[in-house]
């Protein structure tokens, strides 16, 4: 009987934190340095420009890491598009951060 017990714990324990993990992902992050890619220049309604640009991962001076929590992959950091309101950013430029995305948007801190 205490088997039994300490068997249906233990699977409780781990669905509890299957689900705890599950919640934690709304956010994904990796720490990065990279190139930035792809500039384009689109017109706001309030009539300022804006742009869009995406994000080359590099290795240098060091690997990605993604998070060890909620990891967001080169590849799919890559594949994001990010905002850039006042227009800095240029083809080329060097770029290095946090790159975060949840379900509804994607930036770098």
């Amino acid at each position: 009987m205490p088997r039994l017990i300490f068997a249906l714990s233990f699977f409780a324990l781990a669905l509890m934190t299957s689900f705890s993990t599950a919640r934690a992902c709304d956010q994904q992050e990796m720490q990065f340095f990279g190139k930035v890619q792809n500039v384009q220049k689109r017109s706001a309604i309030v009539g300022a420009d804006v742009c869009t640009y995406q994000v080359e991962i590099v290795n240098q001076p060091m690997e990605p890491r993604p998070s060890l929590v909620c990891p967001l992959t080169p590849g799919e950091g890559e594949s994001l598009t990010f905002v850039d309101l006042h227009c800095t950013k240029k083809t080329g430029d060097s770029i290095s951060g946090i790159m975060v995305r949840t379900s509804s948007s994607s930036w770098i801190e």
